[in-house]
Formats: C-alpha cells, sequence, structure tokens
C-alpha cells in the first residue's frame, strides 16, 4: 500500500510500535436497544475495574446524540 501524505513517517507511524503479543485492554461487544433499533457497543476494562464505553456502532445518527451511549461511561454488570 502506498500512502501519500505530507506528514511526517513518526506521526502516521505513531501507536504502531506495539508488539505482536502485546494486547490492549479487554474488550467486549454488546447488542442494546437503540431508538430505533440494535445498537453495538464495544466495551472496555473488565470486571474488576468495571466495563466503559468505548466505541458505538448504529447507523442511526440520533444514537450518537443520546447520552446513555456516551464514550466513556460506566455501564453497570447487570445490564450486561
Amino acid at each position: 500500500m502506498i500512502l501519500y501524505t505530507v506528514l511526517p513517517e513518526e506521526y502516521v507511524t505513531a501507536g504502531l510500535s506495539l508488539g505482536e503479543g502485546e494486547a490492549g485492554p479487554p474488550s467486549r461487544e454488546v447488542a442494546v436497544r437503540g431508538g430505533s433499533g440494535p445498537v453495538t457497543l464495544v466495551l472496555e476494562g473488565g470486571p474488576g475495574s468495571g466495563w466503559r464505553i468505548g466505541r458505538l456502532i448504529s447507523s442511526d445518527p440520533f444514537d450518537f446524540l443520546d447520552p446513555a451511549f456516551a464514550p466513556g461511561r460506566t455501564v453497570p454488570e447487570r445490564f450486561l
């Protein structure tokens, strides 16, 4: 793949230095009911520190305006 950019190589490759064996925080995908249908939440963290919303996957733009799906919000264990 060729990438044409005016940015220095250090900016483009930043964050790619993780080794093959290194893993980020555990994540989990959960389907919940949104305003217009199912919404997928990608949760980060774990049971000890609690699960928090890392990403929202939805095709409805109004789901992104719902504060219940805001990234960084913690999700109680009983909802999983």
